[in-house]
């Protein structure tokens, strides 16, 4: 990969934004302020004037190919779970001197994904998407709108989401307090972000009622 860029590695474990790190926090503008992230991403690599930062993993590529899939439209940040590479990009931008873009990519290492490279330019829009989505998820904890959003389906046989299934003990209480919420006209904000099903569901419901008065 980097033969054919024709890039050169300068950094591994870019640690940006800890007291004792060298290079700034990221920082993303949201309405009302600003929020910084720190991190560390295990390697950066320029060619030219473009920064190339990669997160390597060791798990499947299942729940990242949303990201820049082969058909269909992406999901840049898989419903607002997957910040990582827009933030290293911006803090690697910012640090490396000369550089005037960035692309971040993660980079699976093992089992059935080994070799598979998922990217993402940090493009205008993807800037302004992503301030959008960190915002949305920051005025939603602001509010107290922060819940366990679990998978559509339920439980079988194991576990799809360690978070919300402590122990392994299932989700289901979880998932049904989660569908009991999810058209609540109060999240709409937060829903189109985490759950733009729902949120088009709420629309469409207040569509309907509009027609009906």
């Amino acid at each position: 990969w980097r033969a054919s860029v024709g890039a050169a590695p300068i950094a591994a474990e870019f640690r940006f934004g800890f007291d004792d790190a060298e290079h700034a926090a990221a920082e993303v503008e949201v309405p009302g302020g600003v929020i910084r992230f720190l991190g560390s991403a295990d390697k950066v690599d320029v060619a030219g004037d473009t920064v190339y930062i990669t997160d390597i993993k060791t798990g499947s590529a299942d729940n990242f190919r949303r990201i820049a899939p082969k058909r269909g439209t992406p999901n840049r940040t898989v419903d607002g779970t997957k910040l990582q590479l827009p933030v290293y990009a911006k803090a690697a931008l910012a640090a490396v001197e000369g550089a005037e873009r960035a692309a971040a990519q993660y980079w699976f290492v093992n089992g059935k994904s080994a070799g598979e490279r998922v990217n993402l330019d940090l493009t205008d829009d993807l800037d302004q998407h992503f301030s959008h989505v960190v915002g949305s998820l920051v005025s939603g904890v602001a509010r107290g709108h922060f819940f366990k959003k679990t998978s559509k389906d339920p439980g079988f046989l194991w576990v799809d989401c360690e978070y919300c299934t402590p122990g392994g003990a299932g989700h289901e209480s979880t998932r049904t307090a989660y569908l009991a919420k999810r058209r609540h006209a109060d999240l709409l904000p937060l829903l189109d972000v985490i759950d733009p099903d729902a949120a088009n569901e709420i629309r469409d419901a207040q569509a309907r009622e509009e027609a009906h008065d």
